[in-house]
Parts: structure tokens; sequence; C-alpha cells
């Protein structure tokens, strides 16, 4: 994304930037939602 807001594409690279983060936040959140739901926190088993 760095790349493409040096070449001028600022609209892309900012697009790409949110989605990665939304993924991110997503995948953060899912997987908080599944250790609350199974009770299990951490790695330990």
């Amino acid at each position: 994304s760095v790349a493409d807001m040096l070449k001028g594409h600022i609209n892309m690279g900012i697009a790409r930037f949110v989605m990665a983060s939304l993924l991110t936040l997503a995948t953060c959140l899912g997987i908080v939602a599944a250790m609350s739901v199974t009770g299990i926190w951490g790695w330990a088993i």
C-alpha cells in the first residue's frame, strides 16, 4: 500500500490499509468471541 501511495495512488493505498485493518480487527474479534463462548482463554488446554 505504501508503494501505491508513493506512485500517486492515494485512494488505493488507503483502501488497502483499511481492508487490512478491518481483516485484522475481525480476526481479533472472532478469536475473542470464540474464547468467550468456549470459556477457554489463552493457549492453555
